[in-house]
Formats: C-alpha cells, structure tokens, sequence
C-alpha cells in the first residue's frame, strides 16, 4: 500500500490509488470495500467506548444505545475541534494506554500458565478472525502517515513494521 502511495502525488488516498492502478470498476469495487471496513472500525470503536463507559459510570446494560449516542457525540465534538486536539488528545490515550498494558503485564504476571500460551489456535472460533481483522485495519492510515512523516518513506516504512509487530506479538 505505500509503495503504490508513494509512486503517486501526495494526498492519495485508497480510492485515487485504486483508480490510477485498477481502473474506474477497481476504484468503485474498493470505495465499497473500503467504506464497509471503515463502517466495522466505527462500529467496533463506537461499542468499546460504549463499553467501557457502561462499566466507569457503573450503567445498567440497558442504557447502552443511549451511552453509544453519548460516545459518538463526545467523538464528533473532539473531531470538530480539529487534527491538532485529535493528535494531543491521542498522544494522552496512547501513553495512558501503553501504561496501563504494563500495570497489567506487572499484575498479571504471576498467574501466568505457559502451557496454556502455547496451546494451537482453534480456527473454527469466528471471534479469532474478528481479531486478526482488526488488529491489522491499521493500514487505513497509510495514506495519512505518509503525510504525518512529510513523505520520509524510510520512517513511515518502520512505523509500518513496528506498528504490524505490536499486534503480531
């Protein structure tokens, strides 16, 4: 995906490239394609904040559709305030999310059962494609951290690499 981004003018997005590489038909087929992973990922954010509001503000299960409102209006906000409050504010829930994971790894530790780590992956589980799906949506961002790095093709290439290992391990 960046190799074909960077062989385009900057700015491209998904459907430019797919429509300078696959033609119009590639280009409709992607928009569509595109849009319903784009549809998941709203979906999937929208229902994790709704969940982890329910269980902060200690809400009945019932009020969920109205958290999830709630949750989309504090997102819609935050996004009219513009890119710069969205980084900050995403920078803040990435270091509290990086140490939140080592307060977890640290408490966790102790009841660690490595047979049970390295048992094989039962595929038929829908919920282990649910996972590997969303832990690699990450390339949705490409086109954006080509203009985040200011086209350095080197720095966006280990993001890229670093970014697919975290998942991975």
């Amino acid at each position: 995906v960046l190799e074909v981004n960077t062989r385009l003018p900057e700015g491209s997005s998904y459907v430019s490239m797919a429509l300078e590489t696959l033609g119009v038909w590639g280009a409709r087929f992607t928009t569509v394609i595109y849009g319903m992973l784009l549809y998941a990922l709203l979906a999937a954010y929208l229902s994790g904040g709704a969940d982890i509001l329910l269980t902060v503000g200690h809400f009945n299960t019932s009020v969920t559709d109205r958290i999830t409102w709630v949750w989309s209006i504090i997102g819609a906000f935050i996004l009219y305030l513009g890119v710069q409050c969205v980084e900050r504010i995403n920078r803040f829930l990435m270091w509290g999310l990086f140490a939140a994971f080592i307060v977890m790894l640290l408490n966790t530790l102790p009841y660690i059962e490595m047979h049970k780590l390295i048992r094989p992956v039962v595929w038929a589980d829908p919920a282990v494609y649910l996972l590997v799906v969303a832990a690699f949506c990450y390339q949705v961002v490409v086109p954006s951290l080509r203009r985040y790095c200011q086209n350095n093709t080197a720095v966006i290439q280990k993001s890229i690499i670093f970014g697919s290992l975290i998942p991975l391990f």
